[in-house]
């Protein structure tokens, strides 16, 4: 028996159900009920794809941000400050956003304050390494000693 299409169904239904008023009626009934129990199917399907895209919203944020910060976990001890972090993090957001429509007026300008203040955040650890008696040579270390005082050593 081949396939009918919907409508040929429900020409078929009312036929099956139009001899007498009383089968009109629960032709009616049938359909009311079939609508409203779609009708409350739909309404939960919709509350599960909210939930559904929350969820996807919340795993791509914690996927951007463990992206952004090498794999170190929230919560964890970061070897920068808490601005670079942060610029890190909502930069990899906004590029992740830029993949896939043309950025807002609003967010290139967080891009380029991000990117400010990350670049002035990473040339300020980089004066201050610098400035560290790590980052001097042995003779450069070697004077600065013979200029706090005699040599103790005999």
């Amino acid at each position: 028996m081949p396939e009918k299409k919907p409508t040929e169904l429900v020409d078929h239904m009312t036929e099956l159900y139009s001899d007498t008023d009383a089968d009109l009626i629960a032709l009616s009934k049938a359909q009311s009920k079939t609508i409203v129990a779609q009708s409350k199917e739909i309404t939960q399907l919709n509350k599960m794809k909210e939930q559904l895209e929350e969820e996807v919203k919340k795993l791509s944020t914690e996927v951007i941000t463990l992206k952004a910060t090498g794999g170190v976990a929230p919560g964890q001890q970061f070897a920068t400050s808490s601005s670079e972090t942060i610029c890190v993090v909502q930069l990899a957001m906004l590029e992740q956003l830029s993949m896939n429509r043309e950025l807002t007026l609003e967010e290139s300008k967080k891009v380029e304050l991000f990117s400010k203040v990350l670049r002035e955040e990473r040339g300020k650890t980089a004066k201050e390494k610098e400035d560290s008696p790590a980052s001097l040579s042995n003779e450069e270390l070697l004077k600065a000693m013979q200029s706090l005082g005699p040599d103790k050593e005999q």
